[in-house]
């Protein structure tokens, strides 16, 4: 894979983590569209990581920040996978063609 979906990827990435934790400290205007931002740049990891912490973890003595900073590598690793396994899909069908047109 070459490195311009991976730069997108961290570019998101960053940008949702950037987002997830400054929302909650800005009381103006400002921090509902951090929050959404958020949620659409670190989807379907938030979820996915949330709904794990929640399950395993909640009632295990971490605090909230050490429960958020075990949550972001969560977060991320699932999202590398959701999409480098997009990234694959999207890519195959035009291998596939390239080949058909060459024989």
């Amino acid at each position: 894979m070459s490195r311009s979906p991976w730069i997108m990827f961290a570019s998101a990435q960053t940008a949702g983590e950037i987002c997830s934790w400054t929302w909650p400290h800005i009381l103006s205007a400002a921090g509902p569209p951090l929050w959404v931002g958020a949620f659409i740049l670190l989807f379907p990891g938030n979820l996915l990581s949330s709904w794990f912490i929640e399950r395993w973890l909640w009632a295990s003595g971490f605090t909230l920040f050490q429960l958020h900073l075990i949550q972001m590598p969560v977060e991320i690793g699932i999202n590398a996978g959701v999409w480098f396994a997009l990234w694959s899909l999207l890519r195959f069908p035009g291998r596939l063609r390239l080949r058909t047109r060459g024989q």
